[in-house]
């Protein structure tokens, strides 16, 4: 009996857990020289140094039965298919997702610093070896949709990423919520990105670890012992931290909405009702709503969407969501997205 059943559910926000030598037989020759090894943090200390002894036990067919049975127990290397992807669709099958969309968990942060770096080359080449290494673990199963990150930093090579993502078979395309190191998110050089992605009918989403350091780490300075994160480590999300996720995505996002630049993207028939929309969902996340009116808000959502919303889904807030679900209403049959 699946985890999930009765209407059809998509995942917005599954992950792949990476390990050290993920990219390597991806990258260019060029960009494999200079490949070091994934330091893979954020999680249980010492939780990585066990991944060749999970990928032996998996042979192990009583393993591979309590594996699935253990499907909502088991997490990050020890979770079936985390990052062995001939197991990913029977953790699907588990689940009961008729979908997920899939993302990387280490490399937001490296993929951010690379593009903010003088070199372009890396920061491009960088990029492909994870849009390549992230197909090819979402191939084994059409269910499962791939995201590839395509670098703002230079408008031609975004473009041609962009295009040669989408050919690949990418489901969705990554984009920092941080600014660009030289021109605004909004510049008029980067519409050809957001016109492939609108002719393609493929979504741009936004995920955590793309808007850089999210608060100063002096705020866990508060002479009281350090709290461990949501999965038992000590540097990924914590209550404090948890907080801030929404500012990167909320103002990249406004951006876009203010200087027009949806308006320009996306298909007539999403533009309408998002310029409608828009500015007085602006408003109130300027206004900052009490509880009350942000519940009202919520549920006007529940009753104009078939898919579900949240405060932050892939890290945007409220106002954005709305745009992200026109867009991805498109992308997916009608049902329940969880993000």
């Amino acid at each position: 009996m699946p985890y999930a059943e009765g209407r059809v559910y998509h995942d917005a926000d599954s992950h792949v857990m990476e390990t050290p030598d993920w990219l390597v037989p991806h990258a260019e020759p060029a960009v494999r020289a200079r490949l070091r090894p994934l330091v893979l943090t954020g999680c249980k200390p010492g939780e990585e140094s066990f991944i060749d002894e999970l990928r032996r036990r998996r042979e192990d067919p009583a393993e591979r039965a309590a594996a699935a049975r253990e499907i909502m127990l088991r997490k990050n290397w020890s979770a079936l298919g985390a990052f062995v992807r001939e197991d990913r669709p029977r953790a699907l099958d588990a689940l009961g997702f008729a979908s997920q969309l899939v993302f990387n968990t280490f490399l937001n942060p490296l993929l951010l610093e690379a593009e903010h770096g003088a070199d372009l080359d890396w920061a491009y080449g960088f990029a492909r070896a994870h849009n390549r290494a992230l197909l090819h673990f979402c191939a084994v199963d059409r269910r499962l949709l791939p995201t590839a990150y395509v670098p703002l930093a230079d408008f031609d090579r975004a473009r041609a990423m962009a295009e040669e993502a989408i050919a690949a078979g990418a489901k969705a395309l990554l984009v920092a919520s941080a600014c660009p190191a030289r021109h605004s998110p909004s510049h008029t050089g980067l519409f050809p990105v957001w016109a492939a992605a609108e002719e393609a009918g493929v979504p741009i989403v936004l995920h955590v670890g793309g808007g850089g350091r999210l608060l100063d780490p002096h705020f866990f300075a508060n002479g009281l012992p350090p709290v461990p994160d949501f999965h038992g480590g000590t540097e990924n999300f914590r209550s404090v931290d948890y907080m801030a996720i929404p500012g990167p995505p909320m103002q990249m996002l406004a951006t876009l909405i203010i200087d027009g630049v949806l308006a320009q993207a996306v298909r007539r028939r999403h533009a309408g009702p998002l310029r409608a929309r828009a500015r007085p969902l602006l408003r109130r996340e300027l206004r900052r709503p009490d509880g009350r009116r942000a519940r009202r808000l919520r549920r006007r959502q529940l009753s104009r969407t078939t898919v579900s919303p949240s405060p932050v889904v892939l890290g945007m807030p409220v106002t954005a969501w709305r745009f992200f679900t026109h867009v991805m209403s498109s992308c997916f049959e009608p049902g329940v997205m969880l993000g």
